[in-house]
């Protein structure tokens, strides 16, 4: 089957020009070390919630990313901080806390 044969989905064609722009990721320009996006654009930008974001719905998605000692860190010494990060990823839409660690580096306390 070549491309002119393969079914143009729905959900697609209702998105006119928009079906073929390429997804870009603001990543917040505090972010130390940020993740490296190789089938994503991406720029720098300022966030008012989380660490990264989809352009053009950074006002209802975000997401948050904690390293392990980052998150250990957040769930004691920096608590007030995290809970009022916490607290402007609820009024998202969408939002999530990554951890970038596996489960035994987390467990051990980081």
């Amino acid at each position: 089957m070549n491309a002119d044969q393969i079914p143009t989905l729905p959900a697609l064609r209702t998105l006119g020009n928009l079906a073929d722009v390429r997804p870009t990721i603001i990543t917040d320009t505090r972010e130390q070390t940020p993740l490296l996006f190789t089938n994503l654009g991406t720029v720098l930008g300022t966030l008012t919630s989380g660490d990264y974001a989809p352009r053009g719905l950074e006002h209802i998605a975000a997401i948050e990313r904690k390293s392990a000692a980052d998150l250990v860190s957040s769930v004691t010494h920096d608590r007030d901080r995290f809970e009022r990060e916490l607290h402007r990823l609820r009024g998202m839409h969408f939002s999530r806390v990554i951890v970038t660690a596996s489960r035994e580096v987390i467990a051990a306390g980081a």
